[in-house]
């Protein structure tokens, strides 16, 4: 938490060295997951954007809750970072930090987590160091961005993450996003994944997105939504489509679904948040 708050101020004083207006924009979003296997699971999480007209203060906070049967496993992320740009070039780091505890009949953490029910450990700590550089001449991004994760408890891990950004922007109404990824996780594990998206406005107050991911990866780390996917086992695939709406510049909601498929299981999510934006 030291190194949350250190970041935090580091951020804050650097945009207040900027321009006058300060923008904040809060958003929520619960996420239900219903489970091949018979778990659900169920996450709140908060996220903060603080920024002017070119840096970025970015915290967010996630409690979830993974039950099944008798067991039960509860996990706390909180991520803090920042983008700070320069001309056309902008560099986003991030640090997380996740908490996991669980309970359950039998040791290990079963196949909602990975296949090893001989380990009897109840907690688990994973740290997670990020760092993105791109350059973007407003209607092209071209990116490379890098992840290292410490994972310790029931299952200990190193993950190195390797991500390419290409992102294009035809028309202010559309986004077209591809994003290899290339994984290495300690026990041997060598992964290879590709990440796609697209973003359409049809209408002024309507934003359809639409995104997947398609090979295979692990302990992914999303430096957009700051996401962490923190399973053990093999992520194959992901298809997913959420739909916003703009009450005004200032409030929108969202609902979407996601499906994704791990080794031994697959998962539907089901997604509704809420986005506001105040300037001071």
């Amino acid at each position: 938490m030291k190194k949350l708050l250190f970041i935090t101020a580091v951020f804050i004083f650097t945009i207040s060295c900027y321009a006058d207006s300060i923008y904040f924009s809060p958003s929520f979003y619960y996420t239900r997951g219903d489970y091949s296997n018979n778990s659900y699971s169920n996450s709140y999480a908060g996220y903060l954007a603080i920024s002017n007209l070119r840096n970025t203060l970015l915290l967010s906070y996630d409690n979830l809750t993974i039950g099944g049967g008798d067991n039960k496993y509860i996990h706390h992320y909180f991520n803090a970072g920042g983008i700070l740009g320069f001309t056309n070039f902008y560099l986003k780091l991030n640090y997380g930090h996740a908490e996991g505890s669980y309970n359950q009949n039998t040791t290990g953490r079963g196949n909602m987590f990975n296949n090893n029910n001989t380990n009897s450990s109840t907690n688990d700590v994973n740290n997670l160091y990020s760092i993105d550089a791109f350059y973007t001449d407003y209607s092209t991004y071209l990116g490379v961005g890098y992840s290292f994760q410490k994972q310790e408890g029931n299952v200990s891990r190193d993950v190195y993450q390797i991500l390419l950004r290409l992102e294009y922007i035809p028309h202010w109404r559309i986004l077209f996003s591809l994003k290899p990824v290339w994984t290495y996780v300690s026990d041997g594990r060598e992964l290879f994944g590709l990440n796609g998206r697209i973003n359409y406005l049809p209408f002024d107050r309507f934003l359809i997105k639409a995104h997947g991911f398609y090979g295979e990866r692990a302990y992914f780390f999303d430096p957009d939504l700051l996401i962490l996917f923190n399973q053990d086992e093999t992520q194959k695939y992901l298809a997913a489509l959420q739909l916003e709406y703009y009450f005004t510049y200032n409030f929108n909601i969202a609902a979407g679904f996601q499906h994704t498929s791990f080794g031994s299981y697959k998962i539907n999510y089901y997604i509704l948040g809420v986005r506001t934006n105040l300037v001071f």
